[in-house]
């Protein structure tokens, strides 16, 4: 269904940018792959940390609670996930941050989502709350006005590489948008006009012929949001996601389905379509709105909370050496420099 709205869309349009293709095919009201498809777990597309080990999320507890305590454990405040997933991630941070007196009693907690199953999900896992859990519009344009007015805790694990991405091309001297267009009756990539504006790019070495450029629109709309209410309100965010901590030229925009690489353009609304989080960027952003960043790997960031010393109890509560092994080589998998540790990157914000 949603193939046919594309082509109709191209053929009315000539075109569409790999952002429109994205957002399309990703946010579509009635056949985006976020409203429709079945995404996480073994019968989904992806695995996200949380299905991986309990001690992820454990370990995000430890730092919403530490920036509850920085924050002078006020008795009311906002603890805010976008894309919570199936909710496995804010119930193993309530289950480590509400070991603090107060912290449940405190925590009005408040997700961003937008897929029917997922919100079922979610309500069922966090049901026990003292308070219950408020889901945001996810199509509004500025989600975070319906918050209330009190310190905000913000965390997102994998929200930020879903959001579209802009690609210009580099050809024969000049950048140029990046397009998808049809080739008979499939979509394919080709280059469009030539584009006046570019961001400023002091860090990259001089562009050559055929380089690419993806610039993060979405994302840095989505944090000018969230800065404008720290400052405003006070607070803490955490973001994690697979990107980089330098700016570089790429293409990485990519396409999974049923744990596999495939083509991103085939199969349009059914496969999770992806793109490399430019933190570099977002770091920036946050320091020249005169906040704090800290920008980290997952695996160091893992380790400083104590993930190593938790793994090490959990494996000693068991006598199956199966399931003692599981414990080790999941948090292996999330800390590893030649698995998600390095790939995966932290920065945290914190108002002044």
């Amino acid at each position: 269904m949603l193939g046919a709205i594309l082509k109709q869309r191209i053929t009315a349009e000539g075109f569409v940018s790999v952002a429109e293709y994205m957002s399309l095919c990703l946010h579509h009201k009635e056949h985006g792959y976020y409203r429709t498809a079945q995404v996480l777990g073994q019968e989904g597309d992806f695995i996200t940390a949380p299905e991986i080990s309990p001690v992820f999320g454990e370990m995000l507890g430890l730092w919403v609670a530490g920036q509850w305590q920085a924050l002078g454990c006020p008795a009311s405040f906002t603890l805010l996930e976008l894309g919570p997933g199936s909710g496995q991630l804010m119930q193993d941070m309530l289950r480590a941050a509400g070991k603090l007196p107060g912290f449940l009693e405190a925590a009005q907690v408040h997700l961003l989502e937008m897929h029917p199953q997922l919100k079922q999900q979610q309500a069922a896992k966090l049901a026990h709350l003292p308070r219950a859990p408020i889901w945001l519009h996810a199509d509004e344009a500025a989600p975070l006005a319906a918050l209330p007015r009190q310190p905000l805790i913000l965390v997102a694990n994998e929200f930020l590489d879903a959001l579209p991405i802009r690609q210009l091309q580099f050809e024969n001297g000049r950048w140029r948008e990046r397009i998808v267009v049809l080739s008979g009756e499939k979509p394919a990539f080709a280059v469009g006009e030539v584009v006046a504006e570019i961001p400023e790019m002091p860090a990259l070495r001089p562009p050559k012929e055929g380089d690419i450029l993806e610039i993060g629109e979405d994302a840095a709309r989505r944090m000018h949001h969230v800065l404008s209410f720290l400052q405003q309100e006070g607070g803490a965010a955490l973001w994690l996601d697979y990107g980089y901590e330098k700016a570089d030229y790429g293409d990485s925009l990519q396409a999974l389905q049923r744990h596999r690489m495939v083509d991103a353009l085939t199969q349009p609304g059914q496969c999770d379509l992806t793109a490399h989080v430019n933190f570099a960027a977002l770091a920036k952003q946050v320091q020249m709105a005169g906040l704090h960043a800290e920008l980290t790997t997952q695996g160091s960031f893992l380790r400083s909370l104590g993930i190593e010393i938790r793994t090490q109890l959990l494996a000693r509560q068991t006598k199956d050496e199966a399931a003692k092994e599981r414990v080790y080589l999941a948090t292996e998998r999330l800390i590893a420099p030649d698995k998600m540790g390095h790939l995966f990157k932290v920065l945290e914000i914190a108002a002044p």
